[in-house]
C-alpha cells in the first residue's frame, strides 16, 4: 500500500548526500587554507572540491523536494477516494431469496 512516506532508503541516500556534501566542502576549506600563490594546486583543489560540494547539496536538497512533491502527490490522490469497507457476510437467507443457493 503505498502511503506517501518515505522508504528507509530514500532517508538514508538524503542523509548521505549531505554527509558528503559536508566531507567535501570541508574537504575544500581545507585546502584553501593551504593555497598560496607557491602552492596553487591546493586551491586548485580547493576550487574543484567547492563546486562538487554545491553541485551534491543542491542534488540532496532536490531529492528532500522531490520526496516532499511525491507525499503531497500520494496525499491528493488518496483525498480522491473514500475509505474501504467490507460489505456484510450474505446469509443463507438472503442467498436463497436472491436464487443463488435451493
Amino acid at each position: 500500500m503505498i502511503d506517501g512516506k518515505p522508504g528507509f532508503r530514500a532517508i538514508l541516500r538524503i542523509n548521505m548526500l549531505f554527509l558528503l556534501t559536508f566531507g567535501v566542502l570541508t574537504y575544500g576549506w581545507v585546502f584553501w587554507q593551504w593555497a598560496s600563490p607557491q602552492n596553487w594546486g591546493a586551491g586548485l583543489i580547493a576550487i574543484i572540491s567547492g563546486l562538487a560540494g554545491i553541485s551534491t547539496l543542491i542534488r540532496a536538497i532536490g531529492e528532500v523536494i522531490g520526496l516532499v512533491l511525491h507525499g503531497r502527490k500520494v496525499r491528493r490522490y488518496q483525498a480522491q477516494g473514500s475509505k474501504t469497507r467490507s460489505d456484510p457476510m450474505a446469509s443463507e437467507a438472503e442467498l436463497k431469496k436472491r436464487g443463488m443457493i435451493r
